[in-house]
């Protein structure tokens, strides 16, 4: 009877619903990742700063760091060297590419230099790539802190 009942036991293919899960993440990313080196192309930006999101695994530009260094730099596996050099990136980037909740968690020092270096408001060279969405925050660098 126990044979009788496992055969009537809903299976469910976790893998395979996972597979799906990643499959629209990675769609989403990459769709954004897209918009974002039109947009790096127009404005004529080589690099970006990424906070929070692993979107360069799908751009053609180059960002200053990956996620294990903003990990180092902030995280359980702290580093001073990762902390300077993400700190060094910031004030070089012209673009910060972020999660939203990331930002909001980022240490107070760092947030308020954000605040007063970036805006959300698109440059001119932006204007035909706009990146305008609840799961990507793009900050583009002040015209006067340039």
């Amino acid at each position: 009877s126990l044979v009788l009942m496992a055969a009537f036991i809903p299976q469910t293919d976790y893998a395979a619903k996972l597979r799906e899960a990643w499959s629209a993440q990675y769609e989403t990313e990459r769709f954004f990742a897209q918009r974002l080196d039109a947009l790096m192309t127009d404005c004529g930006y080589d690099r970006y700063l990424p906070i929070g999101t692993e979107i360069y695994a799908f751009t053609k530009h180059s960002p200053f760091l990956l996620s294990w260094d903003e990990v180092r730099a902030f995280g359980e596996e702290y580093s001073p060297r990762f902390r300077n050099r993400f700190l060094r990136s910031l004030e070089a980037t012209p673009l910060i590419v972020a999660k939203p909740d990331r930002l909001e968690r980022i240490e107070p020092g760092v947030r308020n230099y954000i605040e007063g270096n970036f805006t959300v408001t698109p440059p001119p060279c932006a204007a035909a790539s706009p990146i305008e969405s609840d799961r990507i925050r793009v900050l583009y660098r002040n015209s006067s802190t340039t």
